[in-house]
C-alpha cells in the first residue's frame, strides 16, 4: 500500500478552532488507514507494504499452517505432502498421470529403466515376474517372435533361442500329468494321449489319425530297419532275405530243374553242413521211425522195431514219390489177416494207384507178393499174390520192396 498522505492548512489568524479542526481531521485520516487495514485494503490493488498486484481470493495468509483451495505454486520446494515423503532430484522431474486416471501401489515398489523405455499392458492385463531387457520382449497379440533370451511359464511352453512357434489358428492346450505325452486330438487342439503300459509301444494311424498304444513282442532296445542284431528272433515266414551267416538251417525242398548257387567260398565242413539240411531231388531221405506206422488189417498187429528196419527211405522228384523198405525181423499178433500197412511219410496223398512185385518171408517162408497204393490213400499195401493170411510169428518175418507213385 503507498503512503498515506494529508495536507492540512492551519488557519494563521489567532482566533478561531482552526487547530481543533486539524486534530479531528488528523483523527479521521487514521481511522480510515485502520479500517482500511482490517478491511484487507479492498478497494487498492496493493496489500500493506506489498507493491504489485494481487492475485486469487479470500484470507491473508500466513505463514504457519495455512489451508490454501487449488493453489498453482509455480516452481515449490516441498519435502512432504500429506504425509508422502518426497525426495527432490538433482536437477528436475516429471510425473504426469493422465487426467481421470489413478495410480495405486499396494507395497514398496522400484522402476529401473533405461531412457526411452516403454512399459504397455493390455487391457485387463497383469504384469507377472519374467523380466525382459528391451521393449522387443513385448509382442503384439498373436505373434511370438524370435528372442535372444529363454522364455518359459506360458502354459508349460518353453522357446528356445532362436525357434520361431507360428500359429496360424487359435490352439487350446488342455493339461497333463507326468508321463502324458500331447498331440493333436482335433482340429486346433492340442490334447493328452493315454500313458502306455511298459510291454506296449506307440504305431501311428496315418494321417489325420492319433497314434494307438500296441502290444510289443519280445524285450530288449527298439529295431531299426538297418543293420539292427536281433537275438533268437522267431522270423515266421520271411517273404525275402539274404541267410548268409546264418546258421540252424531248417529242412528246405527243391523243386525238380531247380538250382541252387553257392556265390561265396564254403567249407567242406559246412557244405555238408548244409546239404543236411536239403532235400535234393533224387536224392533219398531216411523217415522218421515211428512204430505206430506199421498196422495189420482188422484184428492183425504188425509189432516192428526200430532195429527191424534196414532201408526206410524216400526221394521225391516233383510230383512223383519212390518209396524203398527192407524189414526183417518184425513180429505178427493178434487175429492173423493177409494185409500190411506202413504209413507215407509227411502225410503225402497219393493220386494215382500203383502196383509193384516185393518180397515177402512169412515166418520162414519165402514168396513173391504185391506193394501197391490206391488214390486217395496215404500208405501202402503190402499182400501175399495168393492174398492169403501172414502167420502169427515173433521176430521171425520179413518184408522188401520199392514201389513210385504220383502225389499231390
Amino acid at each position: 500500500m503507498a503512503a498515506y498522505t494529508r495536507t492540512t492548512v492551519i488557519d494563521s489568524a489567532p482566533a478561531g478552532d482552526t487547530v481543533k479542526e486539524a486534530v479531528l481531521d488528523l483523527d479521521t485520516d487514521l481511522t480510515g488507514i485502520v479500517a482500511a487495514y482490517n478491511a484487507h485494503d479492498t478497494a487498492t490493488t496493493n496489500v500493506h507494504g506489498f507493491t504489485g498486484a494481487k492475485t486469487g481470493s479470500g484470507a491473508m495468509v500466513g505463514a504457519t499452517s495455512p489451508t490454501l483451495v487449488t493453489p498453482v505454486l509455480g516452481v515449490a520446494t516441498v519435502t512432504s505432502i500429506n504425509k508422502v515423503a518426497i525426495t527432490a532430484p538433482a536437477t528436475s522431474a516429471t510425473l504426469v498421470i493422465a487426467d481421470g486416471k489413478t495410480l495405486t501401489i499396494s507395497n514398496s515398489l522400484t522402476l529401473t529403466a533405461t531412457d526411452g523405455s516403454t512399459l504397455a499392458i493390455g487391457t485387463g492385463g497383469t504384469l507377472g515376474t519374467a523380466a525382459y531387457t528391451a521393449a522387443t520382449a513385448y509382442e503384439a497379440s498373436g505373434a511370438i517372435a524370435t528372442h535372444a533370451a529363454l522364455i518359459t511359464g506360458v502354459h508349460g511352453l518353453v522357446f528356445t533361442a532362436g525357434k520361431t512357434l507360428t500359429l496360424t489358428e487359435s490352439l487350446t492346450f488342455n493339461a497333463g500329468g507326468a508321463g502324458a505325452l500331447r498331440v493333436a486330438t482335433a482340429a486346433n487342439t492340442v490334447g493328452n494321449l493315454a500313458v502306455g503300459a511298459t510291454t506296449e509301444i506307440l504305431v501311428g494311424g496315418g494321417a489325420g489319425v492319433v497314434p494307438v498304444w500296441t502290444t510289443a513282442t519280445g524285450t530288449g532296445a527298439p529295431v531299426r530297419a538297418t543293420s539292427p542284431t536281433l537275438v533268437t528272433p522267431l522270423l515266421g515266414t520271411p517273404t525275402s532275405g539274404v541267410l548268409s551267416g546264418c546258421s540252424g538251417y531248417p529242412g528246405l525242398a527243391i523243386t525238380a530243374g531247380k538250382t541252387i548257387t553257392v556265390t561265396q567260398d564254403t567249407s567242406l565242413d559246412e557244405a555238408v553242413a548244409m546239404s543236411s539240411k536239403l532235400t535234393i531231388p533224387g536224392a533219398w531221405t531216411t523217415g522218421a521211425f515211428n512204430a505206430a506206422d506199421f498196422t495189420g488189417k482188422g484184428s492183425m498187429t504188425w509189432t516192428v522195431d526200430a532195429g527191424d528196419i534196414i532201408t526206410f527211405a524216400y526221394k521225391i522228384m516233383g510230383k512223383v514219390m519212390v518209396f524203398a523198405f527192407s524189414i526183417s525181423s518184425f513180429s505178427i499178433g493178434g487175429t492173423p489177416n493177409n494185409v500190411l500197412y506202413i504209413a507215407i511219410p509227411g502225410g503225402i496223398t497219393v493220386t494215382k494207384a500203383m502196383n509193384n512185385p516185393c518180397r515177402i518171408n512169412d515166418n520162414g517162408t519165402k514168396s513173391i507178393g504185391w506193394v501197391s497204393v490206391i488214390a486217395g490213400g496215404n500208405v501202402l499195401q503190402i499182400l501175399k499174390t495168393d492174398e492169403s493170411n501172414f502167420t502169427a510169428s515173433t521176430n521171425a518175418s520179413e518184408v522188401y520192396g520199392e514201389i513210385t507213385f504220383e502225389i499231390n
